[in-house]
């Protein structure tokens, strides 16, 4: 069953959400369970459904593969990565209490 998709949660979304978790998430064991990750996430996988239609592998496979003549995911990755750096730079506007990492503050004009 080597590379056969479990039908569950997109790979390009969890991709996202794993990126979040890398800027925004907990650098330290003690502290706020979840901090702003949790809304960070919501609000990815809220933009995700909204601009793909799904969240689920089994479901958008078949859809978006029809429109790619070397019949990939190569949209659905473009478009999940594409929402992912939005939340990523965007994420103190977001959520307020999201401090933005000081490695991504010179991608963002203003900062």
């Amino acid at each position: 069953m080597e590379g056969t998709p479990t039908g569950c949660m997109c790979g390009a979304l969890a991709a996202g959400v794993l990126i979040l978790g890398v800027f925004y998430g907990r650098t330290a064991p003690v502290g706020p369970k979840y901090g702003c990750i949790s809304q960070l996430s919501a609000n990815l996988h809220k933009r995700f459904y909204e601009e793909l239609g799904g969240k689920c592998c089994a479901m958008l496979r078949p859809f978006y593969q029809k429109m790619d003549r070397e019949n990939s995911c190569r949209f659905i990755y473009q478009k999940g990565a594409e929402l992912a750096v939005e939340v990523v730079l965007s994420a103190p506007e977001l959520v307020p209490e999201c401090r933005m990492p000081t490695s991504l503050q010179r991608f963002v004009k203003g900062s």
